[in-house]
């Protein structure tokens, strides 16, 4: 039997595949990247956005018409309520939870992934769940409260993939920030897992604002081990409308924060997530986000369009704002976003940084700076997860280009 699998959304997303997949191969099938050679396919769904539920639609449609015989799986946040995706037809099995696939297909449980298929580094669950309830979001109603994975789980699923050959692994969760179990805190989850030598680098998914005291800044700081990349969401730069939001910080201490961050590792790279044409989010509003970015420390932005979702409380907010407008605004973000990525790039023109080696691409080699600046060298003398040394040649406001160096990267 062979199977293949899609996944959208976030790395909670990529990393709930993976143990899917590997439970499917554990169990005896095969993975294939062809839906027309598959006798079944798994779709990770998405929720977040109607945009995202029309993507995965539009999917199990293509699909059926590839393949008229495949079994489909909906599996993930599309499937945990009465979407429109749960509606859509050739959809056999409906499957919300990984517990479920395991008992319906019987499949092999497993408790730590060994690989992440398509992948260079790693992304490893350290928690899921988020009991924010922002206004706009309908993730809490999907994935409940937060739950942290046990310490000395995590550990040995991280072992697991540096025997595997992974040297650098990226901790993602709904709410990372949240992460709590037995009295260790992220922080001290963070000090265990630098210990391991074998392991190169350490990145962080998305990060609130909470999670971001001293002590996570000084140990950020102190080892050479982490990523100099955060991604903060940010949401709004109106605190009227992150009020309205139901987030739980000012402008000014959302600043002050970066502020700390950029002063304390100042090659460090700051991305937020914006959300456009939020209820209420009148023209000054908007000129005051777009102020606010443009001053700050942040260097570049996900921009999302305000999406009605069931069950979220903005539903019931006055002043929309049209949809030809919010297209405006996204696309004046957008703009702002390449121009101050674009400036933190070029600082590092001719600069040597640490990178970490992925995939060709058009004769090139594709690569990720420790802080977050994407690259492409020309070189077939090192392969993908290789952690090197790069000079930055040039950098093109739509791409930048490194050289290597002849020596590897080492952490101390």
């Amino acid at each position: 039997m062979r199977f293949g699998i899609t996944t959208f959304g976030c790395r909670l997303n990529k990393y709930d595949s993976q143990r899917i997949a590997e439970e499917f191969v554990r169990t005896g099938y095969e993975l294939v990247d062809n839906p027309a050679t598959a006798d079944i396919w798994v779709i990770n769904s998405c929720a977040v956005t109607t945009a995202t539920e029309r993507q995965v639609r539009n999917w199990v449609r293509r699909l059926k018409r590839l393949n008229p015989h495949i079994k489909l799986i909906l599996t993930g946040c599309a499937a945990r309520y009465e979407s429109s995706v749960v509606k859509t037809d050739g959809i056999d099995y409906i499957l919300p939870y990984i517990t479920d696939i395991e008992r319906e297909l019987n499949l092999s449980h497993v408790p730590y992934i060994s690989h992440f298929y398509g992948y260079t580094r790693a992304f490893v669950k350290i928690q899921e769940g988020c009991d924010q309830f922002c206004s706009y979001c309908i993730v809490p109603y999907l994935r409940g409260a937060p739950k942290s994975r046990p310490i000395d789980e995590i550990m040995k699923e991280i072992q697991q993939l540096i025997r595997t050959g992974y040297r650098e692994i990226i901790l993602t969760g709904t709410n990372i920030a949240k992460y709590k179990y037995d009295g260790f805190t992220l922080v001290d989850l963070l000090n265990k897992i630098i210990q391991l030598p074998e392991l190169v680098r350490v990145g962080l998914g998305s990060i609130e604002l909470c999670g971001i005291t001293d002590e996570f800044v000084n140990l950020l700081k102190a080892s050479s081990k982490f990523n100099h990349h955060l991604h903060i969401p940010l949401q709004s730069g109106d605190n009227r409308i992150l009020q309205l939001m139901n987030r739980p910080y000012t402008i000014e201490e959302y600043e002050a924060i970066l502020q700390v961050l950029r002063k304390n590792i100042p090659d460090i790279c700051l991305g937020a997530d914006v959300i456009v044409g939020f209820p209420g989010e009148d023209r000054t509003s908007f000129i005051t986000t777009y102020r606010f970015i443009e001053r700050s420390p942040l260097n570049y932005l996900h921009v999302f369009r305000f999406s009605p979702r069931p069950f979220i409380k903005a539903n019931g907010l006055p002043n929309k704002v049209p949809p030809y407008e919010v297209k405006r605004r996204s696309d004046i973000l957008h703009m702002l976003s390449a121009r101050k990525f674009y400036t933190f790039r070029k600082q590092f023109e001719g600069k040597v940084l640490p990178v970490h080696i992925e995939r060709p691409r058009d004769g090139y080699l594709t690569a990720t700076s420790y802080n977050y600046i994407k690259m492409l060298i020309s070189s077939t003398s090192v392969v993908a997860g290789d952690h090197r040394n790069v000079r930055v040649c040039y950098v093109h406001p739509n791409y930048t280009i490194g050289e290597l160096i002849d020596e590897t990267y080492r952490s101390r």
